[in-house]
């Protein structure tokens, strides 16, 4: 790697050099596409354990062309877009002392696969030679070192533990008391602060282009294209065991996910001393107990392929923002799986693909307008009073197809579209009574109005009141002879009967319907 100083056409200084990336690592445990014809990598051993977002460059200037493996600047916390194609800085500090009056903290470095973990990283660690190995042949003995070999037993492999070693190899790296290993000190200070909660976290495998925010514990928000894994209760396995990073996206569908708890469900007997740990299902990873019994992500080999990615059927709590996805597909909630209620309407829970989409997911969903009193929390500085409101609206003409469940200050409760359906279908329990209703209604029954059955029923009572009067009032003619008042009650009566019998229909709600 070449370093002209400050005058070189690489860059503007001796630590900081122009590149090409020629290759983005999106999945580690793949290896490297790099494909610039005849171009051989100088430090290609790097490769071995290198983290997600590693790039192959390509030095550009007058006096430099290597292609080298460059890690990246930040850590997997902030994974930063970039494809091939484009240009970067690459800093390769120089071997200077530093200068306490002009020091900068950026953040935590990057490190091999044998050390990346989100939750908690400690450098020095790792095995020789393999996957996720040594970086390089000066680096091979200081690592060795700095991981447990528990002894080979006959017909099994070595168990490697990890450890949190004091050893560059030169020397140790922070001074203490013989014997003792002050990262040992620095790690259970940690763990015994309630602050810090030290557990084990899923790595995030990221597309080229997208950029992926995560915290030490579980957290992620991405910016990139639709994917992940849908649900399929009949199948636990997720099938192909490919990682969705890996699969073609759509054109045109650009997603935002913010998601707490993938890999939900963890193995319950991780590796140890005596046991070599058990597999993980579904998305979940394999976990290890360290020298200090404390569980963490088990890096001493590469992820099983679906570690980490998302799954939509379990990860704790999403919310799924999509230009373009199948997201009554994804989250079941079409007939697929036979876990949605059956049609009472026909057509109305078709599935939507390809369309935008808005997905919230988790356990218990509450969605909450703000009620505050005036000063209730901020008595000197002073708060105003709300009473705000809820609105779920679905767009339409207001006599035809708009819909809304509106929640108002008052305590109003309204729901208004074109029909509201309450209750159960017979095939999922419900009562199977009548197929009145119109059309596309199936086994529902519309609900009654009630000034309109109110009016009825006073008409018709009124009717039975004045044939009453009537009966009071006539005249008994000679025996064997009809009353005629009683007659004309009579067929009066029935006339309005008649009437009444027609106004019966007046009675059913046009857009309320149930079992």
């Amino acid at each position: 790697m070449a370093n002209e100083g400050v005058g070189s056409d690489i860059a503007g200084g001796n630590s900081i050099y122009k590149a090409i990336v020629t290759d983005v690592i999106t999945d580690p445990r793949q290896g490297s596409n790099q494909t610039v014809e005849g171009a051989s990598i100088e430090n290609e051993n790097q490769l071995a354990g290198c983290p997600v977002n590693t790039c192959i460059v390509n030095f550009y200037g007058s006096s430099a062309n290597e292609t080298v493996v460059a890690y990246p600047f930040f850590p997997p916390h902030i994974a930063v877009p970039v494809k091939p194609g484009e240009a970067v800085w690459v800093i390769s500090p120089a071997l200077e002392k530093p200068k306490s009056e002009d020091c900068y903290w950026v953040c935590r470095i990057s490190t091999g696969g044998q050390s990346n973990d989100l939750n908690f990283s400690h450098p020095y660690r790792g095995v020789t030679g393999g996957e996720g190995g040594p970086r390089s042949g000066a680096d091979a003995q200081r690592l060795s070192e700095q991981t447990k070999q528990q002894p080979k037993q006959e017909g099994e492999e070595s168990n490697s533990l990890p450890t949190f070693m004091n050893s560059s190899g030169a020397g140790p790296i922070l001074s203490g008391e013989e014997g003792s290993n002050p990262f040992a000190t620095l790690y259970e200070a940690g763990s015994a602060n309630a602050l810090i909660i030290k557990e084990p976290t899923p790595l995030f495998y990221k597309r080229p282009g997208d950029l992926a925010l995560q915290g030490s514990n579980n957290t992620l928000i991405w910016f990139g294209l639709d994917r992940g894994h849908t649900m399929n209760p009949d199948k636990p396995e997720i099938t192909p065991a490919t990682n969705s990073a890996t699969t073609a996206p759509e054109d045109f569908s650009g997603t935002i996910d913010i998601v707490a708890g993938r890999c939900r469900y963890l193995p319950t007997d991780p590796k140890t001393n005596d046991a070599a740990g058990s597999q993980p299902e579904r998305t979940a990873f394999r976990t290890v107990e360290n020298e200090f019994a404390r569980i963490e992500r088990d890096t001493s080999k590469p992820d099983q392929g679906l570690a980490g990615d998302l799954d939509f059927a379990v990860d704790a709590s999403r919310v799924y923002v999509s230009m373009k996805t199948n997201g009554d597909k994804n989250f079941a909630l079409n007939n697929e799986f036979d876990r949605m209620p059956a049609g009472i309407i026909t057509g109305s829970i078709q599935p939507v693909t390809g369309s935008a989409y808005i997905v919230a997911k988790s356990d218990e969903i509450r969605l909450i307008a703000r009620k505050q009193l005036e000063n209730e929390y901020f008595v000197k500085s002073t708060n105003p009073e709300i009473n705000g409101s809820i609105k779920i609206i679905k767009e339409g003409k207001k006599d035809e197809d708009l819909a809304a469940v509106i929640l108002q200050p008052d305590g109003t409760i309204q729901i208004s579209g074109s029909r509201i359906f309450l209750g159960r279908h017979p095939d999922d329990g419900g009562l199977e009574e009548s197929e009145a209703g119109p059309e596309d209604a199936i086994h529902v029954q519309p609900y009654v109005r009630y000034q309109q059955l109110e009016d009825l029923l006073n008409a018709l009572l009124d009717n039975i009141d004045a044939f009453c009067n009537t009966l009071n009032t006539h005249v008994t003619p000679g025996y064997g002879n009809p009353s005629p008042q009683i007659l004309d009650a009579a067929g009066t009566l029935k006339s309005d009967v008649a009437s009444r019998r027609e106004e019966i229909v007046t009675l059913k709600s046009t857009r309320i319907f149930g079992e």
